[in-house]
């Protein structure tokens, strides 16, 4: 059931002041049941990053970098760091499934750093400083 209200999230359309604010209710909804699922968090950051000036619909900078802050507050990097550092060449199921989430975990925290950053980057080129450089 949480999987089939994530892909229903993730394919609302947000051509509309009307659809944002329900894919709002719907991600909030989701967020107040599954606080702590990853990949809730990763769909909701992918779409509000990817629809930054779709129609009438944009996301504030802020809220954009509050997603990015909730998949990178559900990564244990402390966990990734441990599992890369050390030589992981057993070749058994249990071992390919744990590199493989453990891949899909660092995948998730980079996406999630790099599109902070671009945020940051933006709001630094607004029109009062066409620099980009945050005084």
């Amino acid at each position: 059931v949480r999987n089939a209200k994530i892909k229903v999230l993730s394919s609302l359309s947000l051509e509309t002041k009307e659809e944002l604010e329900d894919w709002e209710r719907l991600a909030d909804s989701l967020k107040v049941n599954y606080p702590n699922y990853l990949q809730l968090m990763v769909e909701i950051l992918n779409k509000m990053y990817g629809s930054q000036g779709i129609g009438e619909a944009k996301f504030s900078v802020a809220k954009v970098i509050k997603a990015a802050d909730n998949v990178i507050r559900l990564v244990d990097t402390g966990d990734l760091a441990r599992y890369f550092s050390m030589k992981n060449e057993s070749e058994d199921a249990n071992a390919a499934k744990v590199r493989k989430e453990m891949e899909k975990k660092r995948d998730s925290l980079a996406d999630a750093l790099y599109k902070k950053r671009s945020c940051f980057d933006s709001a630094g080129r607004g029109s009062n400083n066409p620099t980009g450089m945050f005084i």
